[in-house]
């Protein structure tokens, strides 16, 4: 693609923004927006116009790049969220593995957008409880 993308750590929304930054340009950044209440702990470019990124306030959320907008919020989740991977499906689609870490423990969500859209809640195919590994 013609762009990076990356997240920051942080306490508040002013703190944990997503960056944006043009390959074209010598890495000339394109724009900086908060997008988090606590750090992102995860971003995935999904598409040439699409990223997740999922973080320690226990949303995952879809952005539009390279102009930053947050497009869906999924959560909040019990947990904070520690890591994420995603994947396109040969069938279409995509699927995410999600870890979260909790007070008792570690814990893993199955998400899957079966059609594609990544602006829409996706399905939770499969879950673990907290403390379960």
């Amino acid at each position: 693609g013609n762009y990076v993308a990356c997240g920051s750590k942080g306490f508040s929304r002013e703190n944990c923004e997503v960056k944006v930054f043009d390959l074209r340009a010598g890495l000339k950044e394109l724009c900086a927006v908060p997008c988090a209440d606590q750090s992102i702990e995860a971003l995935r470019i999904v598409a040439p116009d699409r990223c997740f990124i999922a973080g320690k306030d226990g949303y995952i959320r879809t952005l539009s790049l390279p102009d930053v907008k947050i497009l869906h919020e999924r959560g909040p989740a019990a947990t904070a969220y520690t890591a994420f991977g995603v994947t396109t499906r040969p069938s279409g689609g995509l699927v995410a593995l999600a870890a979260l870490a909790g007070p008792n423990g570690p814990s893993l969500e199955l998400l899957a957008w079966p059609d594609g859209n990544m602006d829409g809640e996706p399905a939770l195919w499969a879950a673990t409880a907290d403390g379960t590994e």
